[in-house]
């Protein structure tokens, strides 16, 4: 189990990866699609890797909170995070 957690740790702090989040959290012009798009990269990772899917979400809704903040979209953090 750790060495699952360790291994998408691993991957979605990549270099490539963090690209891909950026280049994604640019997307969404609201906290519904904000939402939408983590449920879906989400889902598509878990077909990938199971401990990609659990850090990854948590990074991501992490990038797109900035994102939308930076950006002056009002978004719900704890619903997009759920």
């Amino acid at each position: 189990m750790v060495l699952i957690i360790a291994t998408g740790y691993a991957l979605a702090f990549h270099l490539r990866v963090r690209a891909a989040i950026g280049w994604v959290a640019r997307s969404p012009n609201n906290g519904a699609q904000a939402a939408v798009l983590i449920g879906f990269v989400t889902m598509v990772s878990a077909w990938f890797h199971w401990g990609l899917t659990l850090i990854l979400g948590g990074v991501l809704a992490r990038e797109l909170g900035r994102r939308l903040h930076q950006q002056g979209i009002p978004a719900h953090y704890r619903s997009d995070v759920q």
